[in-house]
């Protein structure tokens, strides 16, 4: 997070919600995202990303932390993103669903240490 003399500024996290055609389309999408993924460190403002697949189900949720609404939006824009969808959308039953939150608060789990 980035911090001045007035204000806290909240991470921006970006919720990419898609559905896969099938099993394998899913499996193709991860092994497509693991390639990908390895270059969004390289990205102004990037704090960290994650995937999430549904349980017995073929949603594809990808969230990705941004430092502030501006770097967010310069990914979604930039030719990395769109090469994505580019190599995903064949893979997908319609469009993706893009959905910007600004990030309020963080709860931190317990250690395993804790729990005994």
């Amino acid at each position: 997070m980035t911090t001045n003399k007035t204000t806290k500024r909240q991470p921006y996290v970006r919720m990419v919600i898609g559905e896969a055609t099938t099993d394998e389309a899913v499996a193709e999408f991860l092994k497509t995202w693991n390639d990908e993924s390895q270059h969004m460190p390289a990205e102004p403002g990037f704090i960290e990303s994650r995937i999430l697949t549904e349980e017995g189900g073929h949603m594809i949720l990808i969230e990705t932390t941004w430092e502030t609404w501006e770097a967010c939006l310069k990914y979604h824009c930039s030719r990395a993103y769109r090469q994505l969808v580019a190599k995903t959308q064949h893979l997908l039953v319609g469009d993706f669903v893009v959905k910007l939150f600004r990030q309020t608060a963080i709860t931190r789990s317990r250690s395993r240490a804790d729990e005994k």
